[in-house]
């Protein structure tokens, strides 16, 4: 059987009518009275630049512990992780920068910006209740993305913190927005809204309120949203304001006083 951590690609320049090639073989170092000596262990005979990588990668393959080769055929999948989407909406979460919004995470074993960027990506690609967040976590490959270990991520801390990542919803706008006309200021000569209300069962949601909505008289909940001219998203609404008057605070806010530049 051959060892192939001791061994490395040797090759030769060999004519044959009146051509030139490399001729390679697998080959084994060594010293003999203070000389370097070299037996050829396995030839290869000719081979392509390709070819000649291939075995180059295997044979520093083999050098590394706990290397060993296999086939396809013996390789058996036990289970599996969602990757594709959430590292599609884990790099968008990275181009925007996000995570400079919170604060720096002090003495939190998992940051503010981290839990704020799971519960998003999960609202994006899989929405779950919130007790249900952790579950889907541990079935994707984010506790690798993210180097996270998956205890860390769990109920009692997701509900911890959803009043201080609340807390961080008008420093995102802001964010966004500047991003935007910084980069795109040309998406900003132009916003759309949209603005809507839905009904809500039950008495212990915050934004819900009674009175008149489309639906009539009901507990609703008034929602909005601005974007620019390329769909991003600038500014949102969740409340209890009738659609009236929450129409002219997204209009006329003073905050947003570049929004209708040119």
């Amino acid at each position: 059987m051959i060892d192939l951590k001791a061994l490395h690609l040797h090759w030769r320049v060999s004519h044959y009518k009146g051509t030139t090639y490399r001729s390679y073989s697998l080959a084994h170092s060594y010293r003999h009275n203070g000389t370097n000596r070299k037996d050829i262990v396995l030839k290869l005979g000719k081979l392509s630049d390709e070819e000649a990588g291939r075995w180059r990668e295997l044979l520093q393959a083999a050098k590394t512990p706990h290397t060993f080769f296999t086939t396809l055929h013996d390789l058996t999948v036990t289970h599996r992780y969602a990757y594709l989407d959430v590292a599609v909406a884990n790099a968008v979460w990275q181009a925007w920068q996000l995570d400079t919004v919170f604060r720096p995470p002090g003495k939190r074993a998992l940051s503010l910006a981290t839990m704020a960027r799971i519960l998003t990506l999960n609202r994006c690609i899989d929405p779950a209740a919130k007790s249900k967040t952790p579950d889907w976590f541990r079935e994707t490959a984010l506790p690798w993305l993210l180097a996270i270990p998956p205890n860390l991520v769990n109920p009692s801390r997701i509900f911890r913190e959803l009043a201080a990542i609340e807390h961080h919803q008008a420093a995102l706008c802001q964010h966004l927005f500047h991003r935007l006309a910084h980069e795109r200021p040309e998406t900003m000569h132009a916003v759309f809204s949209d603005l809507s209300s839905t009904t809500f069962s039950g008495a212990r949601c915050m934004l819900m309120k009674w009175g008149h909505c489309k639906e009539g008289y009901h507990n609703h909940v008034v929602l909005a949203l601005v974007v620019s001219g390329v769909r991003r998203p600038n500014r949102h609404f969740a409340g209890d304001q009738l659609l009236g008057s929450e129409c002219r605070c997204c209009l006329f806010d003073a905050r947003w006083p570049c929004i209708f530049n040119g």
